[in-house]
């Protein structure tokens, strides 16, 4: 990522984070070792669809105070690659020139879940998975839709081992097939006219480790 044709570097993915950043599935689970880079990969590749006036994006940790390091983390990519952009603290939101938004939220409690009842998110990312229960996941899985025409929908997740998630997140991504293989799943989508169709879902795991940190030049 630069800041024009001859600006300095602002952030550059190591090998491991750019194959969790250009996997074609709507799931993938970037997890592993602590400071591998994770959260770094998470927040930029909310930035992949900010030309699409429409797009808006979802970005998550389990409570609000956890989120201040993300949110410094775009202050520090975000603002020299788009100085025309706006975050709003009251919000929690980044404004692109497109009219692109990302918003940043939490989840302390599942029936928080429903503060986004109605929502519609073309990207979720959610920082430390294992933090969050299944049903809080497959809710947030539910608000992954287009918000518009011309957007790319996926979620995209890393974690850490332990927290109350680990084991539905080791049976999801990590027990079904070895680290880097796509799993498919056959899941029953209710049609409007009543109908069941079945529609293939599929999803990874990618591994980081301690030398998958970033390369960052200001």
């Amino acid at each position: 990522m630069k800041t024009g044709t001859n600006a300095a570097v602002v952030w550059r993915p190591q090998p491991r984070q750019m194959e969790f950043m250009r996997r074609p599935e709507p799931e993938a689970l970037y997890g592993g070792a602590a400071g591998g880079g994770k959260s770094d990969a998470l927040v930029i590749e909310a930035l992949r669809q900010v030309d699409v006036p429409n797009y808006r994006a979802l970005i998550l940790r389990k409570t609000f105070p956890q989120l201040r390091e993300l949110i410094d983390k775009t202050m520090q990519y975000y603002k020299p690659v788009f100085p025309a952009a706006r975050y709003n603290s009251s919000t929690h939101c980044w404004t692109f020139p497109s009219g692109a938004k990302i918003y940043f939220g939490s989840m302390f409690r599942t029936q928080d879940k429903y503060n986004y009842q109605g929502q519609q998110f073309d990207y979720i990312g959610v920082d430390e998975l294992t933090h969050f229960t299944w049903e809080e996941y497959s809710y947030l899985m539910s608000r992954n839709r287009p918000s518009g025409p011309g957007t790319q929908v996926y979620i995209r997740a890393t974690a850490n081992p332990g927290g109350i998630g680990h084991g539905w997140v080791k049976a999801r991504f990590i027990t079904p097939a070895p680290p880097g293989t796509r799993m498919v799943q056959l899941v029953d989508v209710k049609k409007p006219d009543g109908s069941v169709e079945k529609l293939r879902r599929t999803r990874i795991f990618i591994p980081s480790t301690i030398f998958d940190l970033s390369l960052i030049h200001i």
